[in-house]
């Protein structure tokens, strides 16, 4: 039942992998589409995870109706997103925890435009830029994955070891 939905089902959107998206039986949704459920789907994640112990929600594409969530966490549990287009970059500075692209996806020359956009809008939802952490995946084979991973087991963890063992060693 491609787009749509079965009573009591709620599905998370997805990315760039629609194929995927639609071999798993979820619904193909343009690039808006996509964004605007993942919108929703957010919200709910956080209403589950809050003390309301029934959240409801009723959204374009998603519906919670009273819903018994398990148990509340012991303790925040973040909910990060790892998106580059500028609306889901806006939805990250309203709604995420933190951001966390790959360099493939995100060069360095675009970071701070791309940075600019999530404080803008965290701003805008009455948050404080610096309360959405970031982090920066720069490790990944464009071409000779292989190699590259030898290549990254041979040099550059034994060079991370090397200086974390002489921070340990002075401290």
């Amino acid at each position: 039942m491609q787009g749509r939905r079965k009573r009591g089902e709620t599905r998370l959107p997805g990315g760039a992998f629609y194929e995927g998206i639609d071999a798993m039986g979820g619904p193909r949704r343009s690039k808006g589409e996509s964004i605007e459920a993942l919108e929703e789907a957010v919200q709910i994640i956080h209403a589950f995870w809050s003390s309301n112990r029934s959240p409801r929600f009723e959204g374009k594409y998603h519906t919670v109706k009273g819903s018994r969530p398990g148990p509340y966490p012991a303790h925040p549990i973040g909910l990060w997103l790892g998106f580059y287009g500028p609306r889901s970059l806006a939805l990250t500075g309203q709604l995420a925890d933190g951001w966390l692209p790959s360099s493939s996806y995100a060069p360095p020359e675009r970071l701070p435009q791309m940075q600019q956009r999530i404080s803008d809008a965290a701003l805008s939802a009455g948050r404080q830029p610096q309360d959405i952490r970031r982090i920066y995946n720069i490790y990944w084979p464009a071409t000779d994955p292989v190699g590259q991973i030898g290549l990254f087991a041979a040099e550059i963890v034994p060079a991370v070891q090397k200086q974390v063992a002489g921070v340990r060693d002075t401290s």
